[in-house]
């Protein structure tokens, strides 16, 4: 073990100061990287939460009902879920859940049941998890096209709410 260690002190003790600066600057700047990608996925933005709060409460107001029991929209987000999850994505199983919708206020309530959940992105970056609602693992695992799939689907319908 002494002798490896040796060999990297070595090598460090052969190079010259200026590197050396640049060499501890560079893994501060790691650090202090890998730091703030952690922080920023720790706490959901509390925006989004308020902004769904504030739909649904609005499109209560207008006399729109749930058209499930809320362990239904608890399904349909874990449906969704798992169509996303892991390797591949189910764009059929996923435009089959927005098809179930009757209303702008059941896509709400789906939203709301899904809530926050863990992303895995396999960026150029490396292995990245951030927390994220429905809208943005939608936008990470869809295209154009298959997202106006559901927007016709659900606007079909009458129902406002588009992604």
């Amino acid at each position: 073990m002494e002798n490896k260690t040796s060999k990297v002190l070595g090598f460090f003790k052969d190079v010259p100061g200026w590197a050396k600066g640049i060499i501890v600057i560079i893994i501060v700047l790691l650090l202090a990287w890998l730091v703030y990608k952690f922080y920023k996925n720790v706490k959901p933005p509390s925006d989004q939460q308020k902004d769904l709060e504030t739909d649904k409460n609005d499109l209560l107001k207008q006399g729109q009902k749930p058209s499930y029991s809320r362990s239904q929209y608890q399904s349909f987000s874990d449906s969704l879920f798992e169509a996303m999850h892991g390797m591949g994505t189910d764009e059929d199983e996923i435009i089959s859940v927005f098809g179930k919708m009757k209303n702008t206020l059941d896509v709400v309530l789906t939203i709301e049941a899904f809530g926050y959940r863990d992303y895995k992105d396999d960026s150029l970056l490396g292995y990245n998890v951030k927390s994220m609602n429905l809208n943005q693992w939608l936008s990470a695992e869809l295209d154009t096209a298959d997202k106006g799939k559901i927007n016709t689907t659900l606007s079909a319908k009458g129902i406002k709410y588009l992604f």
